[in-house]
């Protein structure tokens, strides 16, 4: 069951505690409360702002947009930082 509202949360992350319960019961007929559901979430360390992150980062039209976005840069005009050595 947490397997199926992770895959859910990440095409959905923007659902309530009791979305996510209306979720559970329309899929297994299991009643769960939002606290069960908190609780189950974060014994996998999935917070509401980590699950947005993902579910952004996986969206396909949002990457295209950003590499439309940089397609101008030249090679030269980038620069990255290494901030392994910084304290």
């Amino acid at each position: 069951m947490l397997d199926a509202l992770r895959e859910h949360l990440l095409k959905n992350p923007e659902l309530y505690q009791d979305e996510m319960a209306l979720f559970l019961w329309e899929k297994f007929k299991v009643h769960v409360n939002t606290s069960s559901i908190l609780r189950a979430l974060n014994s996998v360390s999935w917070s509401k702002k980590k699950i947005r992150r993902v579910s952004k980062a996986r969206n396909a039209d949002l990457r295209d947009l950003y590499v439309h976005n940089t397609s101008n840069f030249l090679s030269f005009q980038y620069v990255f930082v290494d901030e392994s050595g910084c304290d």
